[in-house]
């Protein structure tokens, strides 16, 4: 929530600044001779290519998952934008793309706030294991593939050939290609060495989070499709280009949970 506040604030502050600009500008070109149209209004459109990073954020909202406050992801994007006037009176644009997100995340079990740990293991029966000692190390990687289409509306304000700021706010379309989650097991005792199977449990296991079957119930099991919001400034530099955004989803990824995205971009401009 103060990530959101702050950056509301930085895009409010954007937008205030950008209107002064254009209502200075806007007198002096009526004061003109020759009526020359304000610098902010650009008809022209743009390409973007861009990288990103991701803090991906989990919340949910349910009892009894101390862990998942720490299952937040990190991950990388790259993909295209393309910008379209609105109307030749207004710096206002509409940009769509899309783009590919690769994010993950390794956990151990001194990541988890409690012991208390996704009941997911299964041995060759497909019956659930308890698999939790204090002779058992667990490790936990996530990897999530997703396709993205961000939707934007953009109020851009060029205070130069080579300057402009451009706060936006916008939707994203996703849709998750792919999604793992790898459970390693290694079993110690008070000499150091254990072996797994004396504790009845597999020493790894792959889940495919969008498995029923793997997840072991439907409400575990995450969902393809999600559609989500984010606000966020954007600034021009010569053809460079950089912008901080944070959104979050208006569907659930599973039962309970929800997923957010801050995210800081560079690209460039053709």
């Amino acid at each position: 929530m103060k990530t959101f506040r702050l950056l509301a604030a930085l895009v409010l502050a954007g937008v205030a600044g950008s209107a002064s600009a254009q209502f200075v500008n806007s007198a002096d070109n009526s004061r003109a001779a020759s009526g020359v149209s304000a610098r902010s209004v650009q008809t022209e459109g743009w390409n973007r290519i861009y990288v990103s990073y991701n803090k991906i954020g989990y919340s949910y909202d349910g009892d009894g998952n101390d862990y998942s406050d720490d299952l937040g992801f990190n991950g990388f994007q790259f993909g295209y934008i393309k910008g379209f006037s609105i109307t030749p009176r207004f710096p206002l644009y509409v940009e769509a793309g899309i783009g590919l997100q690769y994010a993950f995340k390794n956990m151990d079990l001194g990541d988890y706030k409690s012991g208390e740990i996704p009941r997911i293991l299964q041995d060759e029966d497909k019956k659930p294991q308890i698999g939790l000692g204090d002779n058992i190390e667990q490790t936990y990687k996530y990897s999530l593939l997703t396709l993205q289409v961000p939707v934007n509306l953009v109020y851009k304000y060029a205070f130069s050939d080579r300057f402009a700021i451009a706060p936006f706010v916008g939707i994203d379309l996703k849709y998750n290609l792919l999604g793992k989650l790898v459970l390693k097991n290694e079993a110690q005792n008070e000499a150091g060495e254990a072996k797994m199977e004396d504790n009845d449990i597999k020493d790894s296991y792959d889940a495919n989070l969008f498995d029923k079957k793997d997840m072991g119930s439907k409400d575990a099991t995450w969902k393809r499709f999600q559609i989500g919001w984010h606000i966020g400034l954007g600034m021009d530099i010569s053809d460079f280009y950089a912008s901080i955004s944070y959104g979050t989803d208006f569907t659930e990824i599973c039962k309970k949970t929800k997923l957010s995205n801050m995210v800081i971009s560079l690209g460039y401009n053709f």
